[in-house]
């Protein structure tokens, strides 16, 4: 292999989806991979994700299609960035979601009596396991895990870098830009649209905001997430502080982060659950765009024929991330001579 001339990848954002092709590409000895991001690793909606990771996905708490196929994949990467870092990334801690109204009841109630990984709790035994919430009952789902956005992205990036890959900080906004290479991958997210040729794809983009704050001094850290119509959980890198979100926000006009409205859509559903929680321990927010399809699962779209788009991961980046990426690669590697 070392006589034989590498082909050239363009992949272009640095996102979770951009990062699990550069692996699946870099991990082969025959192809050199640039991975162009105007904003480096994680500085789109993957750099903000707060890292919940279970296959139950969505208000009604039902298995997300290819969800089993996904948490394999994911782990399997999450693995590759752990030894690169040399550190945990990913916590499986179980995940509590709690049902605050009768539809969420019906929906909970199925659920457990449907998956056995997912346990039926009473209030009071969510009121003895977490110190300060408000007697509801629920589901525990025990193979749900937090992951640490950051550094999962920087142990891809990491791993990656190790076998060549080569970050490059400036925007794409025409392909043609990229024609020296020997194919290209798209995984721009929001900024997919910004791209000459790519601006009519089947997908909208929705802005998502979550608020941090540090954690009332008179209870206990979470031992786990709490989620219901939304969700709670502790920072992973700052054990003190909480993460709470995440809006949905459809009328789209920047991805500014904007506290107040942050704060209107996030904290009052929160004190459904956890009323301790107020506007005064909020000490910030952040806020990304997601790309999100009709059928709300991720799209694979051949653009030409050295051209590939992998978009619409919504709020599933870190189910999806990696089965998806790896499906593109083979797509690509199967349908063109690279």
């Amino acid at each position: 292999m070392r006589n034989v001339k590498r082909k050239k990848i363009a992949i272009v954002g640095a996102g979770f989806c951009g990062l699990a092709a550069s692996w699946f590409f870099a991990e082969r000895e025959e192809f050199a991979v640039d991975l162009y991001d105007p904003s480096g690793i994680g500085g789109g909606a993957s750099g903000i994700a707060a890292g919940l990771l279970h296959p139950y996905a969505g208000a009604h708490n039902k298995l997300n299609p290819f969800a089993l196929e996904g948490i394999a994949a994911t782990k399997e990467l999450l693995s590759v960035a752990e030894r690169a870092l040399g550190k945990q990334i990913a916590h499986f801690s179980g995940v509590l979601r709690l049902a605050t109204d009768e539809a969420q009841l019906s929906d909970y109630q199925k659920a457990s009596a449907k998956y056995p990984d997912i346990m039926w709790r009473t209030a009071a035994e969510n009121q003895k396991a977490v110190e300060g919430l408000y007697p509801h009952p629920g589901i525990f789902i025990e193979n749900a895990a937090v992951v640490d956005s950051q550094l999962y992205l920087e142990g891809l990036f990491k791993a990656c870098t190790k076998r060549g890959l080569t970050l490059i900080k400036e925007p794409i906004a025409d392909l043609n830009r990229l024609d020296t290479y020997d194919s290209i991958l798209i995984t721009a997210g929001a900024g997919t649209c910004r791209i000459k040729g790519l601006e009519n794809l089947p997908s909208s983009l929705i802005k998502g905001q979550v608020i941090i704050g540090n954690w009332p001094e008179q209870h206990t850290p979470l031992p786990f997430p709490l989620n219901s119509y939304a969700y709670l959980l502790m920072q992973p890198d700052r054990p003190h502080q909480f993460c709470a979100g995440a809006t949905f926000e459809r009328t789209l006009s920047d991805a500014i982060p904007d506290l107040p409205t942050a704060i209107q859509d996030i904290l009052p559903k929160v004190q459904t659950f956890f009323p301790s929680l107020t506007e005064k321990n909020i000490i910030g927010c952040k806020a990304g765009v997601r790309v999100s399809t009709p059928n709300h699962l991720p799209l694979i779209h051949r653009h030409n024929r050295n051209c590939w788009v992998l978009t619409g991961m919504g709020s599933k980046g870190l189910l999806y991330n990696a089965l998806y990426a790896k499906k593109v690669v083979q797509d690509m590697l199967r349908n063109q001579e690279i």
